[in-house]
């Protein structure tokens, strides 16, 4: 289970969901993982938000005592400075372009109080190798686009989706610039330091498919 999982990397840092005072998930959907994670964080007010307004409006309506924001595909939050002492996210930086991405890590600074941890899911070299070698395929991104070499350490790489009539009804807020990107653990220690100081990137922590960086307020 995510929340677990989750769990799990703060470990890597000495911390606990049990110790959080104030907990955010980044691009939160239909309340999938928030409701286990408040349930490790007793003492936290826990706050979800997404682009996604149906998928907002049943998480409000299935669980009243948690917050919920519907928010833009770009900063900022509606929420002051230093709100939150952990952040999280899954499945959000692993699909925006690059200009995109280093808007939201700059949103994500802002939001942490001092001290703060934020656990940011990314596909890494395990899988771009899946997509390179075929062993996975998206019906949403040109099939050349992954024949090429492997993901160097250093390299940020990004496959938009191709928008179609059959896709279009599943992405709901979300901007053009939105697909499958990559992260090179070397890219992600030189361009991430700008916002956010890396402590560890978690190879597959994330149901054995996405790597989990963690990170403190720089």
């Amino acid at each position: 289970m995510a929340a677990q999982e989750l769990d799990a990397a703060l470990g890597v840092c000495g911390r606990a969901f049990a110790g959080c005072r104030s907990v955010l998930d980044l691009g939160c959907g239909s309340a999938r993982v928030l409701p286990h994670v408040a349930a490790l964080a007793p003492h936290a007010p826990c706050t979800g938000c997404d682009v996604d307004e149906k998928a907002i409006a049943w998480a409000a309506r299935h669980y009243p005592d948690m917050t919920w924001w519907v928010s833009r595909s770009e900063p900022p939050l509606p929420c002051a400075e230093g709100s939150f002492d952990l952040v999280y996210s899954i499945s959000v930086l692993s699909h925006l372009g690059e200009a995109g991405q280093m808007r939201w890590l700059q949103e994500v600074s802002r939001v942490l109080g001092p001290g703060g941890l934020a656990l940011l899911s990314i596909h890494g070299r395990s899988a771009f190798e899946k997509f390179r070698t075929g062993a996975v395929r998206s019906g949403w991104c040109e099939p050349e686009a992954f024949d090429r070499s492997s993901l160097k350490s250093e390299e940020f790489a990004f496959v938009p989706y191709e928008r179609s009539v059959f896709n279009a009804g599943q992405l709901p807020g979300v901007s053009a610039d939105y697909g499958l990107a990559f992260h090179g653990e070397g890219y992600v220690r030189q361009q991430w330091s700008r916002f956010l100081s890396v402590d560890a990137i978690l190879e597959r922590a994330i149901a054995d498919w996405q790597d989990v960086v963690v990170c403190k307020q720089a």
